[in-house]
C-alpha cells in the first residue's frame, strides 16, 4: 500500500511531504529528521492491531483498580486492628467491585473492530454495569469510614482518614469519567479514543518524553501529522489530538506484525535491560517513569517470545543469510530466552559476537520464527551500522527481497553503500523502481518531490561523497 505523508513543524521538519511505499527510504544526512519520521510511523501503526476498545476502557478502568487496591490494603489494616477477619474476607465490597472492573475489561475484549453492532452492545452492557457498580461503591466508602470512627479519635486516626478520604475522592472521580465516557458513546467514538491513546502513550516511550512540547520544531507554529483518508493528529504544547476515518482504520489493519529496529548494540543489552523493565514494571515505570530505553525494544523483544506457526515467508532469504557466503550462523534463542549465536556446533553469548552479525541475524531470526512475513510492516533505523560495505549490500539486497516478497519496509539511511545498491538495481530492473518510495533528507518545504526516481538518487548521492571527493581527491 502506497501513501503520502505529510509533516508539519515535527522535530527538524518543518513541512515535509514524503511518499510511504513498498521499500521506503528516508536518505540523507544526520539530524535531518529521518528518525523522527520513522518513529511516528511506527508509534501510529503499532496500534492497528491491538484491541482498541479494550485499551481505552483499560485507561479508564486502571485508575479505579489502583485506588481500590489501595482502599483494600487501609481496609485489612483496619480489620487487623480490630481483630475482625470479617473485613479482610474475599467477599468485601471492595473485592466485589474489583471483580466487577475485571468481568468489564473481560467483556470487551472479544467483539472485533470490524464488528460495530457488537461493540455497541458490549458498550451498553457496561454503562448498565457502571450504573449498578455504584451502590456497592457507597457501601464500601460507608464501611471504611464507620471502621474509622471505631478506631477512635488520635493521631493515626486523622492520618488514615485524610488517607482514605484522598483515595475515595479519586474513586468517585475515576467513576464519573468512566460513567462520562460511556454515556452515549458510540463503537467508532470508543475505537478512536482508544487509538488516540494508545498513539499517545506510543509517542511518549518511542521518543522517551512526556513533553510534547520537545517534539515540535517551533512553538508559534502547528505541529502536525497528516495521511490522506486516514488520520491527522495535532501536537500542542502539552498534548495532541487525533481525527481519524473509521473506514480507513480498517483499511491499515492488514498489517500482521508492526516492527521496529534500531541499534544493535541495545540486543548485547537485552539481558540487564529486561531486568531493568522488570523491575521497575509494578512501581513508578507502570505509570508512566521513562527510563532512557525506547518502547519499541521492548515490543520487539515481547514478539520474540511466541513463535508462529506454518512455513516461513522467506525461506530462500533465511537461508541466504545465514550461509557461509554471509553469517556463516544464525542467531536462535535459548530455553533461558538468551539470545546467541550458533556457529556450527558451537554457540556464543551475543556479548562474544560481532556487532554487525546482530544487524542481518535479527532479521534472519525474525523469519525462521515466522514474525516477520509478507505482511509484515518493518521500521529499520540505520541498518548500516556495524556493517561493512559487502554486508551493506547484502542487506540492501536483504531490504529488496523482503519488499518484493509484499512486506513493507521503511529506513532510515545515510549510507553510500546501499543507496548505490539500491540504483544499481533499478536500473537493471527498471519494473522495479516503483517499489522504492525515495525520500530525499532535508526534504524540499512545502512541496512534494516529484523528481524521478534517478534523479533524486544521483543528488543524494552526489550530497552523501562530497565530504569523501573534499577529503581523498581534491586533498590530493
Amino acid at each position: 500500500m502506497d501513501f503520502n505523508l505529510h509533516i508539519k513543524n515535527i522535530g527538524p521538519l518543518t513541512d515535509a511531504n514524503l511518499r510511504i511505499g513498498q521499500l521506503t527510504v528516508l536518505a540523507g544526512p544526520n539530524s535531518t529528521g529521518k528518525s523522527f519520521v520513522s518513529k511516528i510511523l511506527y508509534s501510529l501503526f503499532n496500534t492497528m492491531n491491538a484491541n482498541l476498545p479494550q485499551e481505552y476502557l483499560l485507561h479508564l478502568t486502571q485508575p479505579i483498580r489502583r485506588n481500590l487496591r489501595s482502599l483494600g490494603f487501609a481496609e485489612r489494616d483496619l480489620a487487623a486492628h480490630e481483630f475482625r477477619k470479617s473485613e479482610n474476607a474475599a467477599d468485601s465490597t471492595l473485592n466485589v467491585l474489583d471483580e466487577k472492573i475485571l468481568e468489564m475489561e473481560s467483556l470487551i475484549a472479544q467483539p472485533a473492530l470490524d464488528d460495530p453492532a457488537e461493540i455497541e452492545d458490549a458498550l451498553t452492557t457496561l454503562k448498565t454495569m457502571t450504573e449498578n457498580m455504584q451502590s456497592d461503591f457507597s457501601e464500601a466508602c460507608s464501611s471504611l469510614r464507620t471502621m474509622l470512627e471505631r478506631r477512635g479519635k488520635s493521631d493515626r486516626y486523622f492520618r488514615d482518614r485524610s488517607y482514605v478520604e484522598r483515595r475515595i475522592a479519586s474513586l468517585e472521580k475515576s467513576f464519573s469519567e468512566l460513567q462520562k465516557n460511556l454515556d452515549h458513546a458510540t463503537a467508532s467514538q470508543f475505537i478512536t479514543n482508544g487509538l488516540e491513546h494508545v498513539v499517545r502513550e506510543n509517542l511518549i516511550r518511542n521518543f522517551q518524553t512526556s513533553d510534547f512540547a520537545k517534539l515540535r520544531g517551533n512553538e508559534n507554529h502547528e505541529s502536525t501529522v497528516s495521511i490522506a483518508d486516514f488520520c491527522k493528529f495535532e501536537i500542542s504544547s502539552e498534548d495532541f489530538e487525533l481525527n481519524v476515518r473509521y473506514d480507513g482504520l480498517l483499511k491499515f489493519q492488514q498489517y500482521s506484525t508492526v516492527l521496529y529496529l534500531e541499534s544493535p548494540v541495545q540486543w548485547k543489552l537485552k539481558e540487564p535491560l529486561e531486568r531493568l523493565r522488570l523491575s521497575e514494571r509494578d512501581q513508578r515505570l507502570r505509570r508512566g517513569r521513562l527510563t532512557g530505553v525506547p518502547g519499541y525494544f521492548y515490543d520487539l523483544v515481547s514478539e520474540l517470545r511466541g513463535e508462529y506457526t506454518g512455513e516461513m515467508d522467506f525461506p530462500q532469504l533465511h537461508e541466504k543469510l545465514t550461509g557461509k557466503n554471509v553469517l556463516g550462523g544464525s542467531l536462535a534463542i535459548s530455553e533461558a530466552s538468551e539470545i546467541l549465536f550458533r556457529e556450527n556446533d558451537r554457540s556464543f553469548q551475543l556479548t562474544l559476537t560481532a556487532t554487525g552479525v546482530i544487524n542481518l541475524g535479527i532479521l534472519a531470526l525474525l523469519i525462521e520464527r515466522k514474525i516477520l512475513d509478507k505482511n509484515s510492516f518493518v521500521f529499520i533505523d540505520e541498518p548500516e551500522a556495524h556493517l561493512h560495505p559487502a554486508w551493506q549490500v547484502v542487506m540492501a539486497d536483504t531490504l529488496l527481497e523482503l519488499a518484493k516478497g509484499g512486506a513493507h519496509v521503511v529506513i532510515a539511511t545515510h549510507s553510500i553503500d546501499i543507496l548505490k545498491r539500491l540504483e544499481v538495481h533499478a536500473k537493471k530492473n527498471p519494473e522495479d523502481k516503483g517499489l522504492i518510495a525515495l525520500n530525499q533528507f532535508p526534504p524540499r518545504d512545502g512541496e512534494g518531490d516529484v523528481r524521478e526516481f534517478d534523479e533524486k538518487v544521483a543528488d543524494i548521492l552526489q550530497e552523501l561523497t562530497d565530504p569523501f571527493a573534499e577529503t581523498f581527491v581534491k586533498g590530493i
